[in-house]
């Protein structure tokens, strides 16, 4: 809709107001001067509305119980449904292409609408840019911004990946839109609506490597548009108002000036918030199925089990713990997790066959990392992790609740609060892999003593992980920027796709060729991927 955008000037008169709201997929309403006015639809919302700055007042602030690095974003079915189709192609950009982010407005209906008329009046604006008059694919922007903060899903497979938009005045491309739904002409958009879309713009600056540092500007040729001819370069801010690539007076006088000077320290100062990923280990059983277990939020430990139909829920053990803890399944079926104390010791519990659990138990010698666990041909259990000095640390264990008397030493220097990752396979051994403190990737094997560590390269962030699909080592690693990548010992390093957070893990069944990576997504949704003979599936929700 966007209204004031459909012109091809700044005018600020709206005589196609009415004709607009009639075709608003069938809701028959009969626009007053004020936008919605006086019009009642649907049921009066239980609490007050957000209060927006009068005109001519300033702006209000933006909310912070709203700004979140992982803001909840509904789907397009949550307001279309199965009744608003897509009508035609929907490109995406290509890897790389995203170079800003444009904010909008709709400026129809107004700002007097309540909560429950928001899906409808979407599925009306998807009527009119369907319609013949735009005669586009589909809604025409990526997200859409309510006055009460929630953040909606616009244009299809925006969620998942840079869909071009569309809007009047034609598309430059390169960039991804977020629109407030309002009319921001003298009235400024609500705190709660200035905090989703600055949490929106830091979630698409995440996700799409866009810089939103203010004063920061990129360079593109333009595709075309009323005010950037196809084939102009074109230099703009990379958080930037609709009316600096069209003609127009989107997003209004009252939200443009936020755009220009508010946002973009917004969203920098929110990007630059550390997102925890969550820590978690894998063990994958001979049946398919992984047992996960996670650090949650307040330090304690939960398992959880991943099967083809879904995640369990969790299972809660409780406990203190710092950083990632391992888990693993004996051959006898127990299932033991470690977890670095505060303490800094390395802590076990087991779950009998009888399905109950015991206590916490520590193991002595000082620990400074996330464990490592790998499971032998013999069914013998060895411990990796980084000891006080920084050294690679091993322990065995030939059954459950014995352990050797003391760790080994095996050398190296890990990088700090970085853990191994560690694997046995028939053609390898005991293959273990760590972080230097230069951040590149190293291998040993071990059989009664190191080999010594020879460099694999890349650079990671975090602790790498190991599996054996086939008996082939593979290992999986976050990069900078969150890129995960993976490797075997006979090809180089392979970029996985998406950004995650946080160190990835990687589970492969024994006797099989299929190994599962799982990793925290930029939203914080964990995500799922297989990789199959050297074969990448691509990433997933679990």
């Amino acid at each position: 809709m966007c209204e004031d955008c459909n012109r091809p000037g700044p005018q600020r008169s709206h005589p196609g107001r009415r004709a607009v709201l009639k075709g608003a997929g069938g809701l028959g309403l009969t626009a007053l001067s004020g936008g919605l006015g006086g019009l009642v639809l649907g049921a009066t919302p239980a609490f007050a509305a957000p209060a927006s700055a009068a005109p001519g007042s300033a702006a209000p602030a933006p909310d912070p119980a709203l700004l979140t690095r992982t803001p909840t974003i509904l789907p397009r079915s949550a307001w279309a449904g199965t009744s608003c189709p897509v009508r035609g192609p929907l490109p995406a950009e290509r890897p790389g292409d995203v170079k800003f982010l444009l904010v909008h407005h709709t400026e129809v209906p107004g700002n007097d609408y309540t909560r429950d008329q928001v899906a409808g009046l979407l599925r009306g604006m998807y009527a009119f840019h369907t319609g013949p008059e735009k005669g586009w694919s589909d809604l025409a922007y990526n997200f859409v911004v309510d006055r009460y903060g929630r953040i909606w899903e616009g244009r299809t497979g925006s969620l998942s990946s840079p869909v071009v938009p569309a809007a009047t005045g034609g598309t430059q491309g390169f960039d991804q839109l977020g629109c407030f739904l309002g009319d921001h002409q003298t009235v400024a958009p609500t705190a709660q609506a200035q905090a989703s879309m600055i949490s929106l713009l830091a979630w698409l600056a995440r996700r799409y490597d866009v810089d939103p540092r203010p004063g920061t500007t990129v360079s593109f040729v333009s595709r075309g548009s009323n005010r950037w001819p196809a084939g102009t370069t074109v230099t703009t801010r990379t958080i930037e108002g609709h009316r600096s690539m069209s003609l127009t007076a989107c997003p209004g006088d009252a939200a443009y000036p936020l755009v220009r000077t508010v946002f973009p320290a917004a969203v920098t100062a929110l990007a630059a918030r550390p997102l925890a990923g969550t820590e978690r280990g894998a063990w994958s059983s001979s049946d398919g199925t992984v047992d996960l277990a996670e650090r949650r939020a307040d330090g304690s430990v939960a398992v959880r089990v991943l099967t083809a139909s879904g995640l369990s829920e969790p299972e809660l053990l409780g406990g203190r713990v710092v950083g990632a803890p391992a888990v693993l399944r004996r051959p006898s079926g127990v299932l033991e997790v470690y977890a670095r104390g505060r303490d800094d010791v390395l802590h076990v519990k087991r779950r009998r066959l009888s399905g109950s659990w015991t206590g916490w138990s520590p193991l002595d010698g000082a620990v400074t990392g996330p464990p490592a666990v790998a499971l032998t041909g013999q069914g013998e259990v060895h411990l990796f992790a980084r000891g006080a000095t920084g050294a690679l640390l091993h322990r065995a264990s030939p059954e459950p609740g014995v352990y050797a008397p003391a760790w080994d030493d095996l050398g190296g220097r890990l990088r700090a609060e970085t853990g191994p990752g560690a694997v046995w396979s028939p053609a390898g051994g005991l293959e273990v892999v760590v972080q230097g403190t230069n951040a590149a990737v190293y291998r040993t094997t071990y059989a009664g003593a190191p080999s010594g560590f020879s460099r694999l390269g890349g650079t990671a962030v975090g602790s790498p992980a190991a599996a054996a699909p086939g008996g082939a080592l593979l290992v999986v690693v976050a990069g900078t920027r969150g890129r995960p990548y993976a490797r075997t010992t006979t090809t180089g390093w392979s970029l996985l796709g998406g950004r995650i957070v946080g160190s990835p893990v990687v589970a492969a069944a024994p006797g099989t060729d299929r190994a599962v990576v799982l990793a925290t997504g930029s939203d914080g949704a964990l995500l799922r991927g297989t990789w199959t003979a050297g074969l990448w599936s691509g990433w997933s929700r679990a």
